[in-house]
């Protein structure tokens, strides 16, 4: 199996050959051979059913740090064939800011993700909200690719009101032929919420 990955925008192209998509080109982390590796269920070495080569296709692009895939004949020597995974990649990074009024009370966030982290296939989300009433940072945080076809979700959550922690693990069915599937996850929240009465706190639990 080869690999062979494209840029976001094809500079070949004169639509697409100007400063601003070069530069995105520049800017942004392929996608690595060894993330659309772990995501292969043909293996080199064993004999080529369709089937399964369209499967494969289909859990490639799924993902949506891909446009498209696709598992093409590359070389042919005697009985074996060679297969070229090409697929191309989409922009993941997106920043995200917001400022807002209603009733008087003033309530801003912010935040950064990425769904494909140093073309790794990771995603990474970072925010934080500021409220009249509360204000608090959040992390989510998702790798598909562990070994073994696992993945792993980890939240986290740090308000002025209390937090969060959650983690899940999980072997999903990640294939047609997939025999089974298992996973746990654990979730913990502390808050601590008021109650008032004319303006004045009056309990707290």
């Amino acid at each position: 199996l080869t690999y062979k990955v494209l840029p976001i925008f094809n500079e070949r192209d004169d639509d697409e050959d100007n400063w601003i998509f070069r530069l995105a080109n520049k800017l942004h982390v392929d996608t690595r051979h060894k993330t659309l590796k772990k995501q292969m269920i043909i293996s080199s070495g064993e004999a080529l059913e369709s089937h399964r080569v369209q499967e494969n296709e289909r859990l490639l692009r799924r993902n949506s740090y891909l446009v498209d895939a696709m598992i093409l004949p590359h070389r042919q020597c005697g009985d074996t064939l060679d297969l070229l995974v090409v697929a191309r990649d989409v922009w993941t990074f997106s920043p995200s800011a917001n400022a807002s009024r209603s009733g008087g009370e003033d309530s801003t966030s912010a935040g950064v993700s990425d769904t494909n982290l140093l073309g790794l296939g990771q995603s990474l989300s970072i925010g934080y909200f500021n409220e009249e009433d509360r204000s608090g940072t959040t992390l989510n945080y998702s790798n598909p690719l562990l070994g073994n076809r696992t993945e792993l979700d980890l939240f986290l959550a740090d308000n002025t009101d209390g937090n969060a922690v959650g983690i899940a693990v999980v072997r999903p069915f990640y294939e047609l032929d997939s025999r089974n599937s298992a996973g746990i996850s654990l979730y913990r929240e502390k808050l601590d919420q008021s109650i008032e009465e004319n303006g004045v706190e009056i309990n707290r639990f």
